[in-house]
Protein backbone atom coordinates (compact mmCIF):
# COMPACT_ATOMS: atom_id res chain seq x y z
CA UNK A 1 0.00 0.00 0.00
CA UNK A 2 1.41 3.32 -1.22
CA UNK A 3 0.13 6.51 -0.64
CA UNK A 4 -1.06 8.56 -3.60
CA UNK A 5 -2.38 11.68 -2.03
CA UNK A 6 -3.89 12.99 1.36
CA UNK A 7 -6.45 15.88 1.90
CA UNK A 8 -7.70 17.30 5.07
CA UNK A 9 -10.86 18.82 5.76
CA UNK A 10 -13.32 19.58 8.51
CA UNK A 11 -16.90 18.45 9.04
CA UNK A 12 -19.66 19.35 11.86
CA UNK A 13 -20.39 15.84 13.81
CA UNK A 14 -22.27 15.03 17.01
CA UNK A 15 -21.92 18.94 17.34
CA UNK A 16 -17.97 19.08 17.47
CA UNK A 17 -15.95 20.09 14.43
CA UNK A 18 -13.82 16.86 13.54
CA UNK A 19 -11.61 16.62 10.81
CA UNK A 20 -11.68 14.60 7.74
CA UNK A 21 -8.82 13.04 6.58
CA UNK A 22 -9.32 10.94 3.02
CA UNK A 23 -5.93 9.14 1.67
CA UNK A 24 -5.55 7.71 -2.02
CA UNK A 25 -3.42 4.85 -1.80
CA UNK A 26 -1.87 2.22 -4.32
CA UNK A 27 -2.71 -1.47 -3.92
CA UNK A 28 -0.75 -4.24 -5.73
CA UNK A 29 -1.33 -2.91 -9.63
CA UNK A 30 -0.20 0.61 -10.56
CA UNK A 31 -3.59 0.26 -11.53
CA UNK A 32 -5.40 -0.61 -8.54
CA UNK A 33 -6.28 2.21 -5.92
CA UNK A 34 -8.56 2.39 -3.19
CA UNK A 35 -10.13 6.06 -1.11
CA UNK A 36 -9.65 5.41 2.84
CA UNK A 37 -11.71 8.18 4.70
CA UNK A 38 -11.28 8.62 8.36
CA UNK A 39 -12.40 11.04 11.24
CA UNK A 40 -10.23 12.32 13.38
CA UNK A 41 -10.11 14.93 16.83
CA UNK A 42 -9.71 18.61 15.33
CA UNK A 43 -6.68 19.07 17.60
CA UNK A 44 -3.82 20.75 16.51
CA UNK A 45 -3.15 21.91 13.25
CA UNK A 46 -3.58 20.44 10.15
CA UNK A 47 0.13 18.60 9.92
CA UNK A 48 -1.29 16.67 13.04
CA UNK A 49 -4.84 15.75 11.66
CA UNK A 50 -3.04 14.45 8.54
CA UNK A 51 -0.53 12.17 10.45
CA UNK A 52 -2.92 11.18 13.09
CA UNK A 53 -5.17 10.22 9.82
CA UNK A 54 -2.39 8.07 8.01
CA UNK A 55 -2.13 6.22 11.22
CA UNK A 56 -5.51 5.50 11.48
CA UNK A 57 -6.24 4.56 7.28
CA UNK A 58 -3.17 2.02 8.08
CA UNK A 59 -4.76 0.51 11.05
CA UNK A 60 -7.75 0.09 9.12
CA UNK A 61 -6.13 -1.10 5.99
CA UNK A 62 -4.48 -3.60 8.61
CA UNK A 63 -7.63 -4.93 9.74
CA UNK A 64 -9.19 -5.84 5.95
CA UNK A 65 -5.78 -7.24 4.96
CA UNK A 66 -4.68 -4.72 2.91
CA UNK A 67 -1.17 -3.53 4.26
CA UNK A 68 1.34 -6.44 4.05
CA UNK A 69 3.89 -3.69 4.66
CA UNK A 70 4.87 -1.57 8.07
Amino acid sequence: MKIISVEVGRVLAAGREKRVVTLRVRLAQPQESMRITVVVPDEGDERSAREYGIARARDAARKFGLDNKS
